[in-house]
């Protein structure tokens, strides 16, 4: 399900959020899609209120260019490690006949997750409300 695009010091890959809307994630901060024409796709840093950081890529997301504008937060990669990890089940559920809390739970034990990560991982009940099931 998630794409990965690597070059010199380059990494963006896309994920879908928990309503299931494409994510950009690049260098470690998710990016939301602001604007889309028929040639080019504009992302706004996901904290956009706060956060000027943009990303360019082609209509069919290859990586064009960033703005250069520093984020004024920081990035989050238990966060980012999270929501792929809730792709990947959902993705898992979606295409699978195994039940969505075996999905779940094997996931969460194969991802071999730090103490401070499974404190942040949703419960099951709590994603499965998310439609993942």
């Amino acid at each position: 399900m998630a794409q990965s695009t690597t070059s010199v010091n380059l990494e963006i890959e896309f994920t879908l959020s928990t309503k299931g809307k494409k994510i950009l994630l690049y260098n470690g901060y998710r990016y939301v899609l602001n604007q889309a024409t028929k040639t080019k796709k504009y992302w706004r840093c996901e904290d956009g209120d706060n956060c000027g950081a943009y990303v360019h890529t082609t209509s069919g997301d290859t990586y064009i260019k960033n703005n250069g504008v520093e984020h004024t937060h920081l990035a989050d990669p238990d966060e980012h490690l999270i929501n792929k990890l809730i792709a990947k089940i959902r993705n898992r559920v979606m295409n699978e006949h195994l039940s969505a809390g075996f999905i779940y739970e094997f996931e969460l034990v194969r991802a071999k997750l730090t103490e401070s990560q499974l404190a942040v991982m949703p419960s099951f009940k709590s994603i499965s409300k998310l439609n993942i099931s």
